[in-house]
């Protein structure tokens, strides 16, 4: 996600096809609204949704490759690098089983004190958790990594974990500056998801 200022009735398949940014093939596309306030459509692949403040790109599992949306990205502001872009974001989403309910319910339990809640609620379970992570300096952090943990509400007896690493800049500049960064940033930032989401795996 890239947060600065944009023409949402730009991004649109057949834009993007035009510029060869995805496959020419217009009846995989399914466009919910194409308008000055938003544009969203899902294409294969691939979801957009442009609003003034913030472009989303999201990828499903059918994705080609884990930098697929980064090569789109890329391919976007080549052709639009004066975009003012002032900060940038990577999310995970990961819904994951879990054997047994006793298993299932240790996870809550590891990441909130039940005992603060005694005398209080009768049987308090944790219903959604975030954890905050800042690099660098505390005030003014180059990078904020947040991990939000709970229910499944996709599956039975599962967890929904995202991983969120927004990267804020100092100032607004062109699009073409974050996107070198993303490029600089992605392999790291995939890796440290993957691992956070084992660790609440193995709670």
């Amino acid at each position: 996600m890239f947060l600065g200022s944009f023409n949402p009735s730009i991004f649109q398949p057949a834009w993007l096809m035009r510029h060869q940014l995805i496959a020419d093939e217009p009846d995989s596309q399914n466009i919910e609204v194409v308008s000055q306030p938003i544009t969203s459509f899902t294409f294969e692949w691939l979801r957009v949704i442009a609003q003034p403040e913030k472009l989303e790109l999201h990828a499903s599992d059918e994705a080609p490759s884990p930098k697929a949306l980064v090569d789109l990205a890329s391919g976007i502001f080549d052709l639009l690098p004066h975009i003012p872009v002032g900060a940038f974001g990577i999310n995970q989403y990961v819904h994951f089983s879990v054997e047994t309910r006793e298993a299932y319910d240790a996870i809550g339990f590891r990441l909130f004190n039940r005992e603060v809640w005694e005398g209080v609620l009768e049987n308090p379970r944790m219903r959604a958790v975030a954890i905050e992570n800042r690099h660098g300096d505390f005030d003014h952090p180059n990078r904020i990594t947040t991990v939000n943990v709970q229910p499944s509400t996709v599956t039975k007896q599962a967890v929904f974990v995202t991983t969120n690493d927004h990267f804020p800049r100092k100032e607004v500049g062109e699009a073409a500056e974050s996107v070198q960064k993303l490029k600089e940033v992605f392999d790291d930032v995939m890796r440290d998801a993957g691992s956070l989401i084992d660790h609440v795996r193995m709670l």
